[in-house]
């Protein structure tokens, strides 16, 4: 695939020195079925869970944002425990952000300080 074809993505995976960066694309697992189509430029996913305290934490950071390239999808378990296992969640919360082209390019597991997600979305 050319790079013209993977503009946002190339400048994160391509290279030698983006091998850590090429560890969570889809073609490693990442399903596209498996997701909300995002509207916007960017998908955020939210893997948690309805017993999880520490999730409704990250939950109100998600809901502050206000950016529009962003569609936010939340993957509870129970609901959705075969995505939690296929995907080897074991712990939540977790949060990653996969561009158009379904490479995740950031994630964080736990409650991410205050102002973090926002400015990971301001960034891009």
């Amino acid at each position: 695939m050319s790079k013209d074809k993977r503009k946002y993505s190339s400048e994160i995976v391509d290279g030698v020195e983006q091998a850590p960066s090429r560890a969570m694309l889809r073609a490693v697992g990442f399903e596209s079925e498996d997701f909300e189509k995002p509207q916007g430029k960017w998908l955020l996913i939210f893997f948690s869970s309805d017993t999880c305290n520490s999730c409704n934490n990250v939950r109100s950071l998600i809901n502050d944002l206000t950016d529009d390239s962003f569609h936010i999808q939340e993957i509870e378990f129970p609901k959705r425990k075969d995505l939690h296992q296929r995907y080897g969640i074991n712990s939540v919360p977790i949060v990653l952000i996969a561009n158009e082209e379904g490479v995740v390019i950031w994630s964080f597991a736990g409650v991410p300080p205050s102002d973090l997600i926002s400015d990971v979305v301001s960034s891009l």
